[in-house]
């Protein structure tokens, strides 16, 4: 799976790939990006996933409590799209349609260990470099105009641990995410 930030102003584009799409890998995506942007937005857009809203009847939204905590530990307010309604988050589509065609086009992943490697010296080399059709201007050039209305990163990040209860068989071993762990003796 790929994650995609897009800042608004500058179209300063974060790409991160992971094996999988939980609650917690969904926040330390956040956390990398904004590391990457070296500041957080006051209002983030999102389409209506699981991960940030649980259930939306009209106006009224019920927000996933975790990433509720999440965005006020770090002071952004999350925006949802409209249902049905692709074009308010053209920016991210069109970033995830620049990614298809500039960085994964033609390429064989074979090495996942360096995938995000490459993805960061793409996203340095090319992608935030690069004339924006949209701008004519390079995302980097004005990030730096952006910058500074960015929020400050927290003092202390957010501990986005996996945490999951779970119940160690009687040879000591625990099941997590598909693999099959030991579990140390003074546990077991």
């Amino acid at each position: 799976s790929a994650f995609v930030a897009v800042l608004s102003y500058s179209r300063m584009l974060y790409l991160e790939f992971t094996l999988s799409q939980c609650q917690e890998d969904f926040i330390r995506c956040h956390i990398n990006a904004f590391r990457y942007f070296n500041g957080i937005c006051r209002k983030v857009l999102y389409d209506n996933l699981k991960l940030v809203v649980l259930s939306r009847v009209g106006s009224d939204v019920r927000f996933n409590p975790r990433f509720l905590e999440f965005s006020g530990v770090y002071g952004f307010e999350p925006v949802l799209c409209n249902v049905a309604r692709g074009n308010e988050k053209g920016k991210v589509e069109n970033g995830i349609r620049y990614i298809r065609e500039s960085f994964l086009a033609g390429r064989t992943i074979s090495n996942w260990a360096g995938l995000q490697r490459e993805a960061r010296q793409w996203l340095d080399g090319v992608a935030n470099v690069r004339e924006h059709r949209t701008t004519r201007e390079q995302p980097v050039a004005r990030w730096e105009r952006e910058k500074a209305q960015l929020q400050a990163l927290p003092c202390r990040e957010y501990d986005a641990s996996i945490l999951r209860t779970g119940r160690s068989t009687h040879q000591a071993l625990v099941s997590f995410d598909g693999n099959v762990y030991t579990v140390p003796p003074a546990w077991a």
